[in-house]
């Protein structure tokens, strides 16, 4: 139990403790009063092997790997894991989507994905 940046913490601990990198994704909407963290995480897939995960292409991030070639990251809404991973997956995605990209807020700099080091 705990808000937002709890949740990312312990989350990405788990993920990090067995090898799965992580990020936070910090989101502060000049149209919100709150600013919001949520995560993504590695599933070590090439770019063109996100098909594996789903046909969907909206419910993932490419990300540049260290190795130079980018990767598959799943975006999850930590606050609602309780109500099951898919949900969380679901809503981290659409946030991302519609935030990140859609709103611009990664251009605009006020969607930030932060590397757990």
């Amino acid at each position: 139990m705990g808000d937002c940046d709890d949740l990312v913490v312990l989350y990405a601990s788990f993920l990090e403790s067995v090898g799965i990198n992580t990020a936070f994704v910090e989101v502060r909407d000049p149209e919100k009063d709150m600013a919001h963290l949520y995560l993504v995480f590695d599933t070590g897939l090439a770019a063109q092997e996100g098909h594996l995960i789903t046909s969907n292409e909206k419910r993932y991030v490419l990300r540049g790997a260290s190795a130079g070639r980018p990767t598959v990251w799943i975006p999850v809404e930590t606050t609602l894991i309780e109500a099951g991973f898919d949900q969380a997956w679901n809503a981290g995605a659409m946030a991302y989507l519609q935030e990140g990209v859609l709103r611009s807020g990664i251009a605009q700099g006020w969607v930030r994905i932060i590397d757990v080091d």
